[in-house]
């Protein structure tokens, strides 16, 4: 014969309860016949049905998740979580609390927003009965943080390398918020309008204060080098193109964008006469400046923007 072992945890530890036998480390609870062929060595054939009561370890799976999770640990929540959807793929709290802690490992190498966001979706497919508003509720406050902190994550790698694959992470990541989450927090209840907003804010900020460290340190150099110049021109696009998403998403107000055509004039008035030197002669001389085509294309888009604020 075998030790009774609990198939869920690896406890020995099942005492005899009303009939059945209760693993008492995660409270999973086995049929006589059940147990009598877990002791049993080798194959038994068990007739009739045989029922299996995993209430008791989901609640302790779901107890330890929580747990886990308000303590910072996501992986060993999502674990949790796993084990309970393994049990019953139906139940919404651990779908809600998979999705949450899914996202919060996100880094911008391994993004898992959007796993996260699956995970809500199935949680509110199968959300029913008296917890159903409250698991709404929580979907739509850590969806809301979760889509605040991976832009935030994305706009910070950007601020540090602007150039075109973190602008395109920023694009990304708002886009997925814009899209996709703003609707998962709208289903549940949440204001998806304040998502956008938040989120728009954060990159139009990051934008006009990326582009002011690059001209700062463009113009601190009397002579810039044709490196110099480069980098502070790619990078002066690139800040410029994420202020052209998001005026798209329509979400900022009149006022603001007035504001904002404002500061991309000036930004681009000022690329558009940047050059860079070299040294000729004994004296500095201007190298390289834009090209023709490339000057009447810049200051095409600065009487673009100006008709855009006499529109407004």
């Amino acid at each position: 014969m075998k030790a009774l072992t609990c198939e869920m945890c690896g406890s020995t530890n099942l005492i005899k309860e009303d009939g059945v036998f209760v693993c008492q480390s995660c409270g999973t609870k086995y049929s006589v016949e059940e147990a009598r062929k877990m002791m049993v060595e080798g194959t038994v054939s068990v007739k009739g049905t045989v029922t299996v009561d995993n209430t008791g370890a989901i609640r302790n799976y779901h107890v330890m998740a929580s747990n886990a999770s308000q303590a910072g640990n996501y992986a060993e929540a999502e674990s949790y979580c796993n084990k309970i959807i393994e049990i019953n793929p139906r139940h919404s709290r651990a779908w809600q609390l998979k999705g949450t802690a899914a996202g919060w490992q996100s880094t911008l190498a391994n993004n898992r927003i959007k796993e996260s966001m699956n995970c809500f979706n199935n949680a509110l497919e199968y959300a029913n009965g008296e917890d159903a508003e409250e698991i709404k509720s929580t979907i739509a406050n850590d969806a809301y943080s979760l889509s605040v902190a991976i832009v935030r994550l994305a706009c910070n790698h950007f601020s540090e390398f602007p150039a075109n694959d973190t602008h395109d992470t920023v694009r990304t990541n708002a886009d997925w918020v814009h899209l996709d989450m703003s609707h998962i927090v709208e289903t549940c209840g949440g204001n998806r309008d304040d998502l956008n907003k938040h989120v728009a804010s954060i990159v139009v900020e990051t934008a006009f204060d990326t582009y002011q460290t690059l001209r700062t340190a463009y113009t601190n150099e009397s002579h810039p080098s044709e490196y110099e110049w480069k980098k502070y021109r790619e990078g002066g696009d690139r800040c410029l193109w994420l202020l052209r998403d998001i005026l798209y998403w329509n979400v900022i107000t009149s006022e603001d964008k007035i504001n904002y055509y404002k500061k991309m004039i000036k930004m681009q008035q000022e690329l558009a006469n940047s050059c860079s030197w070299t040294y000729s002669d004994g004296g500095y001389v201007v190298e390289y400046t834009l090209t023709d085509d490339a000057k009447k294309f810049r200051i095409d888009e600065i009487m673009d923007w100006h008709n855009s604020i006499k529109e407004l």
